[in-house]
C-alpha cells in the first residue's frame, strides 16, 4: 500500500461494547460482510480498555488519549470533595484537552456524535450531539441551532434506549432498532452536510442488547443449544444492522480511512457482589449502635441490622477504615486529610490497611461453588498517574473477569451472602478487550495487531490527520498498524501542549433539576438510590 499524504479526513465509528468474540465468527460466516471486508483489507486487533472497563472512564480515555489519573473520570459517579456524598460525573468532570480542542488549534473541523460523557456538550469547531445521560435532547446540540433542524427532519431521534426501562424485551427491541435506524440516518446526514475533517459517531445498540440478552442469545459456538429460544438471534440481528450502517459509512467516507473501535468488550454477567459486607465482616467498616436514620435501630447490634438499615447514613466513620462505592469493584480508605472524618493515617498505616483489604479479598469465596471471587486487586498507583490520582479509588477489584460486579446503589448486601444474582435484568457485562478495526491508506492490509490500548486511538487519529501528538497524551500512535513507507515519510512527532488547545468548557452547566433527572436515569442501572 502506498504512503498517503498526511492531513486527510478520518471517520471513527464507535461500537459501544463491540467485541471480537462475536464479530470474528459472524464475519467469517458471512453475516457481517462490511466488517469482514474491513478486516480483510485493513488491520484487526483487540483494543484494551481501562481498568475498570467502564463506559465513562473508557470513553474519556479515548477522547483525551490520557489515563484516568489525568482526566479524572473513574465511574458514573464521583465523590464530592470533602464529603462522602456521590454526584454524577458529566463532561464538566473531565480534565485535560479532548480531541476537538486539538482540532480547533490546528484549524480543522470535527463532528462528535453520541459519545458517552459529552453532556453538557462543548463548543467545538464543527458540531456535537451529546450522548448517554443527556437529560434533555433539546440541549444535546452544539451549536444549539442544530437542534431545530434535526427535530424537524428527524423527529424520532433518541439519545438512548435501555432494557431496564421496560417490563418486556419485546418493546425494548422495537425501540432499540428504531433508535439505531434514526441514528444511522442522522449520522450520514450530518457527515455529508458538514463534511468534517474528523467524524466520531458512536452506536450504542450493541452495548444495550448485549447487557440485556447475552444470556438468552445463540452466541458463536453455542448456536444449537439456544437456537429455539425466543431472543436467540436478537443480539446477532443488532450486529447485522450495525454492519449495514458501517457499509453505508464506508461508501460515504470514500477514500478516507475508517476506524471501528469500542470502549470495551463483552461477556456473561453472573453475580452482584457486596464489598461493604466483606469490609464489615473484616472489622474495617462499622455501623453506629446508637445513632441512625431510624429510631427503631437504636440499641441493636450493627450485625443485626437489616440491609435497609445498613447504609452510609448509619456508618460510624470514627471506627471505619475502608468502604466501597461504585460499579465493578472499588475500595476507598477512610483517609485522614482526604475524607471528612478520616481516621487512617497516610503512610505506614495506610499501607497496612490496604494490604489487609487485599489479603482479605483474595480469600473471598462464592459459597455456591467454593471458588475465589477476586482475580486481582490493583493499587491505584499501579495503573493510574497524574494530577487526578487523588480522586481514584485506592483499590480496584477485578472479580471473575468482570462476570461479577458491584452495584453503586446496593453497597450493602440485601441478603445474608456477599454475593447474589444480579439485581437488574442484565445477563451480560463488560470485558477488558474491545475492538480495533481500520481500513484505508495508510493502514496495512490483512494484518493482525497486538497491544493496542484505547488511549492509543486519539494520537493515531491526530497523526493520520497530519498533526503532532501532544506530550500530555499517554497513548501512542499505533505504528504497527501503519505502512512502514508512510511512517518513514511522515514520522510521528510529539509536540508540547498548545495552550490554545486547553480544554474548552462545555457551553452550559448542569442545573439541579437536570442532575436529578440524570441520576434518575441511572437509578434503574443500580447506581444511585
Amino acid at each position: 500500500m502506498s504512503a498517503s499524504a498526511p492531513g486527510q479526513k478520518l471517520f471513527i465509528i464507535g461500537l459501544d461494547g463491540g467485541t471480537l468474540s462475536l464479530i470474528e465468527p459472524w464475519a467469517a460466516a458471512g453475516k457481517l460482510p462490511n466488517l469482514a471486508k474491513m478486516m480483510e483489507e485493513g488491520v484487526t486487533g483487540e483494543l484494551e480498555s481501562t481498568i475498570h472497563p467502564l463506559t465513562p472512564q473508557a470513553w474519556a480515555s479515548f477522547l483525551s488519549g490520557m489515563n484516568p489519573g489525568k482526566h479524572g473520570i473513574y465511574d458514573f459517579g464521583e465523590r464530592v470533595e470533602g464529603s462522602y456524598e456521590i454526584t454524577l460525573a458529566t463532561s464538566l468532570s473531565r480534565h485535560g484537552a479532548a480531541l476537538w480542542d486539538h482540532m480547533e488549534s490546528a484549524g480543522k473541523t470535527c463532528g462528535i456524535f453520541n459519545v458517552p460523557l459529552t453532556y453538557p456538550p462543548s463548543r467545538v469547531p464543527g458540531f456535537m450531539v451529546s450522548g448517554m445521560h443527556t437529560s434533555d435532547s433539546s440541549k444535546a446540540f452544539q451549536p444549539p441551532s442544530l437542534h431545530a433542524d434535526v427535530k424537524r427532519r428527524f423527529p424520532e431521534y433518541r439519545i438512548d434506549v435501555m432494557s431496564y426501562w421496560y417490563d418486556s424485551y419485546d418493546p425494548f427491541l422495537v425501540d432499540l432498532h428504531e433508535m439505531h435506524r434514526q441514528r444511522e440516518a442522522l449520522v450520514l446526514d450530518l457527515y455529508q452536510s458538514h463534511k468534517p475533517d474528523l467524524m466520531v459517531a458512536v452506536f450504542i445498540s450493541t452495548d444495550r442488547v448485549c447487557h440485556a440478552l447475552w444470556g438468552q442469545s445463540a452466541l458463536p459456538g453455542m448456536e444449537g443449544s439456544r437456537s429455539g429460544w425466543k431472543y436467540a438471534h436478537d443480539l446477532e440481528n443488532i450486529y447485522r444492522a450495525v454492519d449495514a450502517s458501517i457499509g453505508k459509512i464506508l461508501d460515504a467516507a470514500g477514500d478516507s480511512p475508517v476506524i471501528v473501535m469500542s470502549d470495551h468488550g463483552f461477556g456473561t454477567l453472573e453475580k452482584d457482589v457486596y464489598l461493604n459486607r466483606f469490609l464489615q465482616e473484616a472489622g474495617l467498616l462499622t455501623f453506629h449502635k446508637h445513632r441512625s436514620l431510624w429510631d427503631r435501630i437504636r440499641g441493636r447490634s450493627p450485625r443485626d441490622l437489616t440491609p435497609e438499615e445498613r447504609s452510609f447514613q448509619t456508618v460510624d466513620w470514627s471506627r471505619t477504615r475502608a468502604y466501597s462505592h461504585g460499579l465493578f469493584g472499588n475500595v476507598y480508605l477512610n483517609l485522614q486529610g482526604r475524607e471528612p472524618e478520616g481516621i487512617v493515617q497516610p503512610g505506614a498505616e495506610e499501607q497496612r490497611v490496604r494490604q489487609k483489604v487485599i489479603d482479605g479479598l483474595h480469600q473471598l469465596r462464592d459459597p455456591d461453588d467454593g471458588l475465589p471471587i477476586v482475580d486481582r486487586v490493583y493499587r491505584k498507583e499501579e495503573i493510574y498517574w497524574g494530577q487526578c490520582l487523588r480522586k481514584a479509588p485506592d483499590l480496584l477489584v477485578r472479580m471473575r473477569d468482570y462476570a461479577y460486579m458491584t452495584r453503586g446503589a446496593a453497597e450493602f448486601s440485601w441478603t445474608d451472602s456477599i454475593v447474589s444474582p444480579p439485581l437488574i435484568n442484565h445477563s451480560g457485562n463488560h470485558r477488558l478487550q474491545g475492538i480495533f478495526i481500520a481500513r484505508g491508506a495508510p493502514f496495512m492490509a490483512g494484518k493482525r495487531i497486538e497491544g493496542a490500548h484505547i488511549m492509543d486511538v486519539a494520537p493515531t487519529a491526530l497523526h493520520l490527520m497530519g498533526m503532532g501528538i501532544p506530550e500530555a497524551m499517554d497513548g501512542k500512535v499505533l505504528d504497527t498498524s501503519l505502512d512502514p513507507a508512510y511512517l518513514a515519510q511522515f514520522p510521528v512527532q510529539v509536540v508540547p501542549e498548545d495552550p490554545a488547545s486547553s480544554r474548552a468548557r462545555p457551553a452550559s452547566e448542569v442545573t439541579a433539576s437536570e442532575m436529578k433527572e440524570l441520576k434518575e436515569n441511572l437509578r434503574g442501572l443500580g447506581y444511585f438510590k
